[in-house]
């Protein structure tokens, strides 16, 4: 579980005036393929490419995250949630381009979760949502979905919960 970071604590992860943390190649067989988080996660300028697990491709979160500034791009999860896995989450200023999973091609989302000033891009889903598989409760915010795909319900999102969206572009999905 996480393949670079299984976190049971509180964890934060920053990006300096210079450089970002950069998670990349890494692989987990049930969860988290970069990182696993059980507790609290606080994540800024990072960037999570070509990770592969079992569910959370990139990132499986079992407890509360918060991040801004986090590219997804390129990775796989074989069950759920092609970059993005679970918890109660508040996503802001992300981009998720290219990410594959068979229930949500870029997030999974089980709890709760706050998106705003999202891009999602290209991602795809064997099953349902190309980009979100909501079974939780999501607002989405000032966000776009563009070319993102999936095999059987929701080119862009997949949701049988509380689903608000508010100012979203959805722009040829399919």
């Amino acid at each position: 579980w996480g393949g670079a970071i299984n976190s049971a604590k509180d964890l934060t992860i920053t990006r300096s005036e210079k450089h970002l943390t950069v998670f990349t190649g890494n692989s987990a067989g049930k969860y988290g393929g970069a990182l696993y988080n059980s507790s609290v996660m606080n994540i800024s300028g990072a960037e999570f490419t070509d990770n592969i697990s079992g569910s959370g491709g990139a990132v499986y979160n079992g407890g509360t995250a918060t991040l801004s500034g986090v590219k997804f791009i390129k990775n796989f999860a074989a069950d759920n949630g092609g970059a993005f896995y679970g918890g109660t989450n508040t996503l802001t200023d992300l981009l998720f381009s290219g990410n594959t999973g068979k229930n949500g091609g870029a997030i999974y989302n089980d709890k709760f979760t706050e998106i705003t000033g999202t891009v999602f891009s290209g991602n795809t889903s064997t099953a349902h949502g190309g980009a979100i598989y909501n079974i939780g409760a999501a607002t989405i915010t000032g966000s776009t979905f563009t070319g993102n795909t999936s095999a059987e319900r929701g080119g862009a999102m997949y949701s049988n919960k509380t689903l608000t969206v508010i100012d979203t572009v959805f722009a040829n999905n399919g």
